[in-house]
């Protein structure tokens, strides 16, 4: 009887840990034939000429070092910038400090990632707006909560502006909730940037919002806590499966787009304060996009939708990036100067 008892407690042993091994493979195994695969980081690359033009900050994230600098976007796509002593991507070669202000905010996409200085939509605003100086704060990289913070530091540093345009894209709420896809994307890309991590970054905080309560908080993580793969996942699908299945639970948690309306009601608030016009604009074409902007006129807020399909090669700079290329900008700046020109006029009068 000893035996056989001890028998029968191996075999469930056994069988315990044959299960242990054989679920994980088959697993592995069906995910490979429903075409899921192991973590595969996209090969992208930035160098610029001389390096470092987007360095680390304390309290954006990272920001741009005055100069010039000569880029090049997978070894195809080569274009020119010129950030100006504050730190802001130029908008034209004339002294313009004296005029009335004009604000723009928002990421890459404001900033002209992948074309010249003089193809911006911000340039070509500034070119139908002599009377005013267009400020660009555009960043690649931003979202709604650093174009907040860059609001606030902006009403000490330069005053009253006669307008302020905060530009809008879908990836923004990611951004602003600081969602895992975007922590590892930021912390990746950076790195095939060819930056020195540790001495340019390592000292930065990316800031990210939530709402506790109902109330806007925003916080800051350090850059070197912003992202960590489960071991194997550029081994096995299943690992990859399971840790992006994680990821995308918390996105949900994190509420992107209550988070993002809620900065923007704020930088709406802050205008309201000092009597300046608010303008939100939509530059994606997606559902996300306009669901954004509905609710914001529901609110009383100025948004209106200036955005291009930029599914389409021809406003892209396919097939080495997928940023808008000059013909877009150019579709941005007439889009845009039309609800500008409303406000500036009604300012006036």
């Amino acid at each position: 009887m000893v035996t056989n008892r001890s028998t029968g407690r191996f075999g469930k042993v056994m069988y315990g840990l044959f299960l242990m091994i054989m679920v994980p493979v088959c697993f592995e195994a069906a995910l490979w034939i429903l075409q899921y695969r192991p973590y595969q980081q996209q090969a992208y690359s930035i160098q610029a000429n001389p390096e470092d033009a987007v360095v680390g900050h304390p309290r954006l994230g990272f920001g741009l070092s005055p100069g010039s600098f000569q880029v090049t976007i997978n070894q195809g796509l080569k274009y020119e910038v010129t950030h100006n002593p504050d730190s802001q991507r130029i908008t034209s070669n004339l002294p313009l400090d004296s005029l009335p202000e004009i604000w723009l905010f928002g990421c890459s996409y404001t900033y002209g990632m992948g074309v010249d200085d003089d193809e911006t939509f911000a340039w070509k605003l500034q070119e139908k707006y002599p009377e005013q100086q267009v400020i660009n704060f555009g960043v690649p990289g931003y979202g709604t909560v650093q174009s907040l913070l860059q609001l606030i530091i902006a009403w000490k540093n330069r005053g009253t502006p006669a307008v302020v345009v905060l530009n809008f894209a879908d990836f923004h709420g990611e951004r602003n909730v600081l969602s895992p896809r975007y922590r590892k994307a930021l912390s990746v890309g950076y790195r095939q940037a060819g930056h020195q991590h540790d001495s340019l970054m390592g000292q930065s905080q990316i800031p990210h919002a939530d709402l506790q309560e109902g109330h806007l908080s925003i916080m800051w993580e350090n850059w070197d806590e912003l992202y960590q793969d489960w071991w194997g996942r550029d081994l096995f699908c299943s690992v990859n499966f399971w840790q992006t299945f994680a990821d995308n639970i918390h996105l949900f948690d994190l509420r992107p787009d209550s988070v993002t309306c809620q900065l923007i009601f704020e930088m709406n608030r802050l205008c309201q304060t000092k009597e300046v016009p608010f303008l939100v604009t939509g530059l994606t074409s997606t559902q996300a996009t306009n669901t954004i902007l509905l609710k914001l006129r529901e609110q009383n807020i100025n948004a209106v939708d200036i955005s291009l399909d930029l599914n389409l090669p021809e406003y892209t700079h396919y097939p080495y990036d997928t940023h808008p290329n000059a013909s877009a900008h150019a579709k941005f700046s007439e889009r845009l100067h039309t609800r500008l020109g409303l406000l500036l006029s009604e300012q006036e009068y």
